[in-house]
């Protein structure tokens, strides 16, 4: 085999490699949010911040040495208090789909009466859909605008890579 041949085969290969390594990286990042989300939910719910010394849960994340800001450690425990408390899904569903989505989910259902279905409607949404598409998804939810594909034959749509806007296709 050419020497060329053989460096392209192992850089091919230490790339995968390294490929492989970062997607493991960025579950253990993702398990880690719920791990603290858990966490800091217990220590409000259970009030385990005065016993280390804290007027309130809001006291506790400005005065402990915590490595995130205090508005961070409310978006935790709210996300995980609606997600998991609430809604009971479970934190490996929650971890596959990552915590940007899991922090949009858990804005939109707080205070909602939600329907039949829709928490499985939502999660698969949050599983098949990149981060932007799902935020422009749950937004029409709030709207109240139904996203469906056109099936019709002789409309043709376009979406922008970029952005996810959908346009008529006028050159079909």
């Amino acid at each position: 085999m050419p020497q060329n041949d053989q460096n392209k085969i192992e850089k091919s290969d230490k790339a995968f490699e390294i490929h492989q390594r970062v997607i493991a990286a960025g579950r253990a990042v993702q398990a880690f949010f719920f791990e603290t989300a858990r966490c800091l939910s217990e220590i409000k719910r259970k009030e385990y911040f005065e016993v280390l010394g804290h007027d309130s849960f809001n006291a506790y994340l400005h005065d402990a040495e915590l490595p995130f800001a205090p508005t961070m450690g409310h978006a935790l425990v709210k996300t995980y208090d609606q997600l998991v408390i609430r809604l009971a899904l479970k934190e490996k569903k929650l971890i596959e789909i990552g915590q940007a989505k899991a922090v949009m989910l858990a804005r939109f259902v707080e205070g909602r009466e939600l329907a039949e279905g829709l928490i499985g409607e939502l999660m698969s949404e949050a599983e098949t859909q990149p981060v932007h598409h799902f935020r422009q998804s749950l937004k029409a939810r709030e709207r109240g605008v139904e996203q469906k594909d056109c099936d019709h034959l002789d409309v043709h749509f376009k979406r922008c890579k970029r952005c996810y806007r959908i346009e008529y296709d006028l050159n079909v």
